[in-house]
């Protein structure tokens, strides 16, 4: 029998059924893929058995990819979703356009025909990570865990440079080249999570960023010397890797930490290393541990970067 990996199947689902933070229309059927391919995720484990032909193609695919990097990591598990929908014909993905002088003006993510409709759509897509420095809505106050990225640069990104791609006389040199008819639906759809201050968080009285989504993945954010905040009761704690910044996987016993644990490694780690971490917060269910909310604790400096 085929082994799961688990791991993959489920950051596979996020990447695919989690809410958008901001989209700017219609993608054809590229947003019903979970219903194609990972109706069972969720049933028994006997069930998830029937996903090891996904497993072991994605594990394949993503051998092939650049994914150390969380972003690319997220659009190879997006590509990967692409493929597999039986109503998406993927023609290229971070496909380079260039000019008549081979000059490169830009890559688009992915260009694929909807195959209910014959449409051609031209996907921008990016996996973010934003906390809000402020409570206030204007795009400059979402800021990565790497001060260097905020919504405003990312935003202005997709939407000035990178969605009108097509449009350009480039791009439609691209298509004419290819045979492939215009106009071109061409969108953006922006996943991830915005993590406000914890105390604005628990209280629900958060400003979300200017035209997100409402039901967009929301978090909290400490500095670390705010820790004694996260304490609770029935609470325990897990430190997540850079590669489980996406999934909410059940945890077993030996993973997670009481309060006293995390606080004590959090010290230490902010005592050498400025970089944030993703804490999960957990309860116990039925023999596991399950995710009640996560968040990020940031060094007392963050986002001043030159004093860190």
């Amino acid at each position: 029998m085929k082994k799961v990996n688990t791991k993959l199947i489920y950051d596979l689902e996020w990447v695919i059924s989690s809410p958008a933070i901001f989209n700017s229309g219609n993608y054809g059927s590229v947003l019903k893929l979970e219903n194609n391919t990972l109706e069972n995720l969720n049933l028994c484990a006997d069930s998830r058995i029937s996903l090891s032909d996904y497993s072991e193609k994605l594990t394949e695919f993503l051998g092939k990819k650049n994914t150390l990097l969380i972003g690319k990591y997220f659009e190879a598990l997006f590509e990967f979703g692409l493929i597999l929908s039986p109503d998406i014909d993927l023609l290229f993905s971070n496909q380079q356009i260039t000019d008549h002088k081979n000059n490169t003006i830009g890559e688009i993510d992915f260009l694929y025909r909807d195959m209910k409709s014959g449409n051609l759509h031209h996907l921008e897509l990016a996996g973010k990570f934003y906390l809000a420095l402020n409570n206030i809505p204007d795009w400059n106050n979402f800021i990565g865990p790497n001060p260097a990225d905020n919504l405003a640069k990312k935003m202005e990104h997709l939407v000035v440079k990178q969605v009108p791609l097509l449009k350009t006389d480039a791009g439609r040199e691209f298509l004419k080249k290819h045979n492939l008819d215009y106009p071109v639906n061409s969108k953006y759809l922006l996943k991830g999570y915005i993590f406000y201050h914890y105390p604005l968080f628990q209280t629900h009285n958060f400003v979300s960023p200017t035209k997100a989504k409402k039901d967009h993945l929301k978090g909290w954010w400490i500095r670390s010397d705010e820790i004694n905040l996260l304490e609770h009761g029935d609470l325990c704690y897990y430190i997540l890797e850079r590669k489980e910044w996406m999934r909410t996987m059940p945890k077993s016993n030996d993973d997670i930490m009481s309060f006293r644990e995390v606080k004590d490694k959090v010290l230490l780690y902010f005592q050498h290393n400025n970089y944030p971490l993703l804490i999960s917060r957990m309860r116990e269910d039925v023999g596991s541990f399950k995710e009640t909310d996560r968040g990020f604790i940031v060094s007392k400096f963050w986002p001043n970067t030159e004093q860190l």
